[in-house]
């Protein structure tokens, strides 16, 4: 059996219209989610651009900065630093047979001038061990620097004292305390480093054993870093 025409044209028009219908609807399906997607790309597009002006700048901003160079005043201002010091050598005592020294120290410095010629000052701490035949000793040295540095090159003198002093000498152990000192370097100078010859004559008072005369001459080798007393400029340009 079949529809009446009727009923067949009412079928027909109920199909057209859940056609359109569907493809409306799927239609306003896609336009939502290309809209979700545009929110989402733009809201990350945001959030970028504030947390860059969060910083202080842009994008652009930061390509276009540009740090520029030291303000060439900073080099004729004084300058303060540390360093450590090693020192290795021959030692000659008196009445005991010629040794061999070795010397560990912390370097605490100033110059009149950043890495420039000037005058150059300093204190010195650290410990020493010297040992010959039949004979050995110690101490804790500190020391004032003062001198004078070009480019390339550096001499100091200096003046300290043993804090304490251990010694032994064919048997004999002395103690001391403020065995005076005289030194002297002379060398060079390249970037953070430090190349010396150097001298020093002590006289080893204590108690226990017999006052000493000695000398102590070798190399020493300085590691150090220097820094302005005044914090570098500079100039920022926009390209």
């Amino acid at each position: 059996m079949g529809l009446p025409n009727r009923n067949r044209h009412v079928a027909a028009g109920a199909a057209l219209a859940l056609s359109f219908t569907s493809a409306w609807a799927r239609g306003e399906t896609a336009r939502a989610a290309a809209g979700v997607e545009l929110t989402l790309a733009t809201d990350g597009s945001t959030k970028e651009q504030e947390r860059a002006l969060a910083h202080g700048q842009t994008d652009a901003d930061a390509e276009e900065l540009d740090p520029g160079p030291l303000d060439p005043a900073i080099y004729s201002r004084g300058a303060a630093g540390g360093g450590l010091a090693g020192t290795f050598g021959r030692v000659f005592t008196e009445r005991v047979a010629d040794g061999w020294y070795g010397r560990l120290e912390l370097e605490g410095l100033v110059a009149g001038r950043y890495e420039g010629a000037g005058a150059v000052g300093g204190v010195t701490l650290g410990g020493e061990l010297w040992l010959a035949d039949g004979a050995s000793g110690g101490g804790l040295p500190f020391s004032f620097l003062l001198g004078y540095r070009t480019p390339g090159l550096i001499g100091c003198l200096g003046v300290g004292a043993l804090m304490f002093e251990l010694d032994e000498v064919d048997g004999d152990r002395g103690f001391g305390i403020y065995a005076p000192f005289a030194s002297a370097r002379l060398g060079i100078e390249l970037g953070g480093t430090r190349l010396l010859a150097d001298a020093r004559a002590l006289y080893r008072w204590q108690w226990g054993a017999p006052d000493r005369a000695q000398l102590q001459v070798g190399l020493s080798m300085v590691h150090f870093i220097e820094r302005p007393l005044s914090a570098p400029k500079r100039s920022p340009k926009r390209h």
